[in-house]
């Protein structure tokens, strides 16, 4: 079995695409923390694709809306994307 690092190379990271449509069609089926989960591995795998890592951003903002308050869910989206919001 390969070590993570060298998985985020070659054809692991050309899955990121994958995991990008499988988080965005999640997102849009409501079912937020597993849409999470495939958006994080995209942006892992690609964290200068900004689109996804925004999208992935906006599934833990309302993921922990959901569970939280909407000032942890602020906190979150800054934590992953950065100064600019975009909702």
């Amino acid at each position: 079995m390969r070590a993570p690092a060298e998985r985020r190379g070659g054809a692991w990271r050309d899955r990121h695409a994958i995991y990008a449509c499988l988080g965005q069609t999640l997102y849009l089926l409501g079912d937020f923390s597993k849409a999470s989960a495939a958006l994080e591995k995209a942006a892992r795998a690609c964290p200068d694709e900004v689109r996804i890592v925004q999208k992935y951003a906006q599934a833990r903002l309302t993921e922990t809306i959901i569970e939280s308050s909407v000032e942890d869910a602020f906190e979150v989206y800054h934590a992953i994307a950065g100064a600019t919001l975009k909702i």
